[in-house]
């Protein structure tokens, strides 16, 4: 079976790749990003991978991308709707090099991996083309269906300034001839595949592959029995922006004062959200993992308001540690959580429900110590060596 993978998850891509390694699997790794992009433990992955003995063939395209700073300057006239026509020839030239020595490299029997920070929609029907019934075509969709999203976008008027652009009728219809093309397409959460399947993407094609985590064994202590005047503390870690629910945590904070604290792990996409900041939110901006998994120990609550997310990380994570989850249905979360028996799944914006329940945890210690257990229990199968095995079998055609 010949197999090319267009990996829109690049935070995870180098985790496919260690897979390949690991189950001897030939394959070809190309990529569009500007190598300054790529993040130093990737670079080291790579750089791990060569001295192996099925070490990849890395073809950096850095020519055929935009310097870094050019890019960013772009993105930000592209809000303000300035030389938007600029920015886009730009991209598609950029695309259509790419492509086009990528079409030259693909010759070969192996498995091809790609990642590339624009969308597919000139490249697969290329593909398609030149590869009709020879190879199958693996997409990995790590967000939502656009249409989704740009449901939210009519839902909140008030929010919309801090949408991204990228999802006119013309992009939309881009995202959609993707899934057109793709023979196998890959999701990482009952809830993304929900998005695809309400937008027409054929349910044949869609298959799960949850994401893993890394494990860590300091894990938390059992909850002691603290006296009626212990304060409950709320754990939040992401992006503190529109898409992650933080304007939700705010308006709970705000009327959570006299019983909770919200503990914050996590930049800002903008200072303008950080404004009427509730007293009882504390704010520690980014710390590395060691930190927040001891500062965890010490936490009760994790609370994962999300608008969407494809799968949720730091809620694996916090689970993993025994904190009980208050989360939003556009996760991962209803692929783990029982409602009342290992957390709670409630609608971001319900925001009496979600004090109801906070309230509940506090005045009840006992549900905190009873609930720990089978909360670490129900993520242990989230492991990066299952997402490998995964992809193995859909490289191999077993799925």
């Amino acid at each position: 079976m010949k197999v090319l993978i267009y990996h829109h998850s690049r935070q995870h891509i180098y985790r496919l790749v260690e897979g390949m390694e690991k189950y001897r699997i030939p394959y070809n790794f190309y990529t569009g990003l500007y190598h300054t992009c790529l993040p130093n433990f990737i670079k080291k992955t790579f750089l791990d991978l060569k001295k192996t003995r099925f070490s990849p063939r890395i073809h950096h395209q850095n020519v055929h991308c935009l310097n870094l700073s050019w890019e960013f300057l772009l993105s930000l006239w592209a809000r303000l709707n300035i030389f938007m026509r600029m920015r886009n020839r730009l991209l598609f030239k950029k695309q259509l090099i790419f492509q086009k020595n990528l079409l030259n490299l693909i010759t070969d029997d192996t498995t091809h991996i790609i990642t590339f920070h624009t969308n597919a929609f000139y490249l697969y029907p290329k593909l398609k083309k030149e590869y009709t019934s020879k190879k199958t075509l693996i997409l990995e969709a790590a967000q939502p269906h656009p249409l989704w999203i740009k449901k939210l976008y009519e839902k909140y008027p008030e929010y919309r300034q801090y949408f991204p652009l990228n999802y006119s009728e013309t992009m939309i219809s881009h995202y959609s001839e993707e899934f057109k093309y793709a023979d196998i397409v890959v999701a990482p959460s009952t809830f993304l595949k929900k998005t695809l399947l309400e937008n027409k993407v054929d349910e044949n094609k869609i298959t799960i592959v949850f994401y893993g985590f890394n494990h860590t064994d300091n894990v938390k202590n059992k909850h002691k029995k603290h006296s009626a005047t212990k304060r409950l503390n709320v754990a939040f870690c992401g992006l503190l922006s529109f898409s992650k629910g933080f304007h939700f945590l705010k308006e709970v904070a705000s009327k959570t004062t006299s019983f909770a604290d919200f503990h914050v792990f996590g930049n800002a996409v903008s200072k303008r959200i950080l404004k009427n900041l509730p007293q009882n939110v504390n704010l520690y901006g980014f710390v590395n993992h060691n930190t927040l998994f001891n500062i965890y120990q010490n936490m009760d609550v994790f609370y994962f308001p999300t608008l969407y997310d494809a799968s949720g990380l730091a809620l694996l994570e916090a689970m993993a540690m025994g904190l009980v989850p208050v989360a939003s249905p556009y996760s991962i979360a209803p692929d783990i959580i029982e409602n009342n028996a290992n957390g709670f799944i409630v609608e971001p914006d319900d925001i009496e429900k979600t004090i109801e329940i906070l309230h509940d945890l506090f005045t009840n210690r006992e549900k905190l110590f009873s609930m720990s257990e089978s909360i670490r229990k129900s993520v242990l199968k989230f492991t990066w060596e299952n997402y490998q095995r995964q992809y193995v079998k859909l490289i191999k055609g077993d799925v």
